[in-house]
Parts: C-alpha cells; structure tokens; sequence
C-alpha cells in the first residue's frame, strides 16, 4: 500500500509541505534530509513522478493559510490532512500534481502569500480558508490563475467555494437530540473564529424554531476572550448555571466539546447524566476518551475533491465559468455522550 505524504512526514520526522517540496526537487532542506525523505519515499511506493514535477502546467498549489492559529492548530493536523489526501487523489485521476504549502498571517504578509504563490507557477491553487474573512478573500483577485476557496463559504462573495453544509449537520443534530427526549438545548461556541463557526451560531436559533424547541441563552457558553480562556470561561459557566444548565450542549467543535468534557469532570457533573454533549469534527480523540464523544463527521475528502475537480475544469475549459459554492452534508457519529432522557424524570438516562 502507497503511504500518505503525512506518513512520509512522520517518518522522517518533518513537515507535510517539506516532504511535498522533495519530493518535487524544489527543497532548501539539507541533503541529509532529502535523501531521508526520498529513500522512505522509495520504500512506500512513492516517487518525484507521482508529483509530475517535470510538467509545471500540470500542478495545483494546497495552501494553508493560518490567521490566528485558533482553529488551525496541531488539534486539527489531521482534520486539515483530509482535505489533502482528497486533493491529491482527484488531482492525480486528472494527471495533475500537488504542491503543499503552509502560511502564517501572523508572521508574514499577504502580500508576500500572493508573491509566494505565483512564483510556484501551478496551473491552480486551492486555499484553506478556514481562518479567512472576506477582506483577505478579496485579495487573491490579484492571481492571474484560477483560484477556489476550501472550508469556508461566503453566499455574497463572487468566487468558488467549498465546504460542509453547517445547517443540515446542525438540523441533524438537534433533530437527533429532539429525538432522545431533550427540549432544552444550549450551545458553546466562539466569537466570529471562522465562517463555519458563525454560520453554526447563526443557524442554531432558526433550527431550533423549525423544529419546535425552546432557545436556551446562547450566551453563556460563548467564548469571549480567545482559545487561551476557554477552560475558565466554560468552567466559570457551568458553575455559574449549575442550577440552570441545559440538559444537552451542542458545542460549535469537538475541540470545545473535550474542554467542556474536562470541566465537567472537575466539577462533577455526570456526563451525559446530567449534561449531554455533541462536537463537530469526529476527531480520532472522540473515540478514546470517556465517554466517547457523539459528533459530526465531516465529508472532507469528498468536499477537496469537488473543489479540485470544480478547479481542473477552470483550468482546462476555454471559456470564464461562473463560480461555483459548493456545500455536502456531513452526518453523526453516534457515540456515548448523549443521554436519553425518559418521559416524567427530570433528569436524563443513559441507555446503552
């Protein structure tokens, strides 16, 4: 079996955009290091022709674009190889090869991700914008080569975006949670960390409407200072409205879910005897801890492959196409997390 650029990084101990350097001979890295990377390469079925070096306008460029580093972290290394592996997979049906890349807003400049880019002379380039807000988007306008956006999706902005549907996924679990005999929901999220969040905080009161469900605060378990205070603000929360809490949190993402996991447990609060809870995500990390985490699984191998499909016709067709935005339906991963809550009792019951 072929490895993953990602296994191929962790074997040799680097990045995932050094490996994809190497193995295209465009790398600063030592010789040590590329003789490293190549010989595991090698070994795993994988060479510089997979990537086509050779052939420069048959190249897509993945850039990684990190703003504030809230959502793009280590916690999501594998979230954002997903997205990868289906970019190469449906770039390689087409004989393209792919370049991966990384940026850090918070050390360079725009200006300088642009130049960046456009000396690579790919053919095409697919941006992770989960970090992105529309006053950065505009600045890509000033590529001379087709361009779409991933993780994120802007119905008012004139470009190709594709992502998860955040309304259906939502709808899906508070039906699901509806289900299970709970009528008080409350919601944890952040302010305005990315286009998903919001559109996951948004959408939470009209799907709760359409379903006939009391709105429990959204406030009170809203992060207000930034990821750094995310344990004290969700712990402060659940000792403040111990007496009040919901008797299900739908948190905005896995990674909150485990925060408020943690604080409960600190605080003895039975999970999910007294407080059911649903992520966002379906990290590997939800099946190993107690009890496993319910959450939404994201198409995101499926989502990259639209996108790269949606931008080789771009390339190829003779003819400007209008954009295109693009959303799939993600779906839950049922775990141990939610109670059901019988008809009478006021508090729920776990039932296997």
């Amino acid at each position: 079996m072929k490895a993953r650029l990602i296994d191929i990084a962790k074997l040799a101990g680097v990045s995932l955009s050094t490996v994809s350097l190497v193995l295209r001979g465009k790398s600063a890295a030592s010789p040590e290091t590329c003789k490293k990377i190549l010989t595991i390469a090698e070994q795993y079925g994988y060479s510089t022709t997979t990537l086509n070096v050779t052939k420069r306008n048959k190249e897509l460029t993945f850039a990684k674009i990190v703003k504030h580093g809230n959502i793009l972290n280590p916690d999501h290394f594998l979230f954002v190889n997903d997205y990868i592996d289906g970019i190469i997979s449906q770039a390689g049906k087409a004989g393209y090869g792919v370049i991966v890349d990384s940026f850090d807003l918070r050390t360079t400049s725009m200006h300088h991700i642009l130049s960046q880019l456009t000396n690579y002379a790919s053919s095409g380039i697919i941006i992770l914008a989960t970090e992105l807000a529309p006053e950065d988007l505009y600045q890509f306008e000033s590529l001379s080569i087709p361009f779409v956006f991933l993780d994120a999706y802007y119905d008012f902005l004139p470009y190709s975006f594709f992502d998860m549907n955040n309304t259906d996924s939502l709808f899906q679990i508070l039906e699901y949670l509806k289900r299970k005999g709970h009528r008080k929901i409350g919601m944890c999220s952040a302010q305005c960390e990315s286009a998903n969040y919001q559109r996951r905080r948004t959408d939470f009161a009209t799907c709760l409407d359409k379903l006939s469900l009391e709105v429990y605060d959204i406030n009170r378990f809203t992060i207000k200072k930034g990821k750094h205070h995310e344990y004290s603000e969700i712990k402060a929360a659940l000792q403040t409205y111990r007496s009040d809490l919901p008797t299900a949190l739908f948190c905005v993402s896995d990674a909150l879910a485990l925060t408020v996991l943690k604080a409960a447990n600190e605080l003895a609060i039975r999970v999910p005897d007294e407080l059911s809870l649903v992520g966002f995500d379906n990290l590997d990390v939800d099946t190993i801890i107690t009890p496993s985490l319910t959450s939404v699984d994201v198409p995101k191998r499926a989502i990259a492959q639209e996108a790269t499909a949606s931008l080789i016709q771009m390339i190829e067709v003779d003819e400007l196409l209008a954009p295109k935005k693009v959303l799939l339906s993600g779906t839950i991963v049922y775990r141990e997390s939610v109670a059901t809550i019988k008809k009478h009792n006021s508090l729920p019951k776990r039932v296997d």
